[in-house]
C-alpha cells in the first residue's frame, strides 16, 4: 500500500505592531492604525490623553505568515510580560473566561464583567513567549491561544475581524485571537 504523508499544518497570519509608515519587508498586509492605551515610554506614535497617567498610542497593524526579521529596517513589535527595551505598559482587553487568564502576569482589572484589562509591554517580534494577534481563531503550531483579545480600530478599517462593539463614533472594538509563543522548558 502507498502511504500518504500528512499535510503540513497551515501557516497562519499573525499581526504585529509597527511604528512607521510601512510594514516590515516580505509578505505583510497593512490593516490600519489601532488604538492601545499606554503608560510610560512607547515605541509608537502617541495620541491624546486617556486619563490616570495613560495615553493613547497608535501603532500600525501589519499581518503576515512570517515573523519579521530582527534586522528589518521597520521594527515590528509583539506583546510580552516584561521587556528589557524600557517600554512602559500597554493595555488591551482579554475575554474573562476560564479563571481570569493573564498571559503576561502583570495583573489588570475587570472592565465590564466580560472583559479584563491586560497590560503587556511592547517587545521585539521575535521575543520568546511573545504574544501577537491572529485574524484566525486557530493560532497554529508553536503558539497557544488565549482566546479573544479586544482593542480598537477605526470604523473605516479593512481589518478582517468583525467588529465586536462600538467604542465611539469613529472607532469599534475588534476581538482577534491572542496567540502567545509556546515556551518549552527542558
Amino acid at each position: 500500500p502507498t502511504i500518504t504523508p500528512p499535510s503540513p499544518a497551515p501557516v497562519l497570519e499573525k499581526c504585529y505592531l509597527v511604528d512607521g509608515s510601512t510594514c516590515p519587508e516580505g509578505d505583510f498586509t497593512f490593516y490600519g492604525v489601532t488604538g492601545l492605551i499606554g503608560m510610560g515610554s512607547q515605541p509608537f506614535q502617541k495620541g491624546g490623553d486617556f486619563g490616570w497617567g495613560w495615553s493613547w498610542h497608535h501603532p500600525r497593524v501589519c499581518c503576515g505568515k512570517n515573523v519579521p526579521a530582527p534586522d528589518d529596517p521597520v521594527p515590528a513589535y509583539a506583546l510580552c510580560p516584561s521587556t528589557d527595551q524600557g517600554f512602559g505598559l500597554l493595555g488591551h482587553h482579554l475575554l474573562a473566561t476560564a479563571g481570569n487568564p493573564d498571559p503576561y502576569g502583570n495583573g489588570g482589572g475587570a472592565h465590564d464583567g466580560a472583559w479584563n484589562w491586560r497590560p503587556p509591554r511592547a517587545c521585539p517580534a521575535e521575543s520568546p513567549g511573545s504574544c501577537v494577534f491572529s485574524i484566525q481563531e486557530d493560532c497554529g503550531e508553536g503558539y497557544t491561544s488565549w482566546g479573544p483579545a479586544r482593542f480598537i480600530f477605526p470604523k473605516t478599517t479593512n481589518f478582517p475581524v468583525t467588529a465586536n462593539s462600538e467604542y465611539n463614533s469613529g472607532w469599534n472594538w475588534v476581538a482577534p485571537t491572542l496567540c502567545c509563543r509556546t515556551i518549552h522548558y527542558l
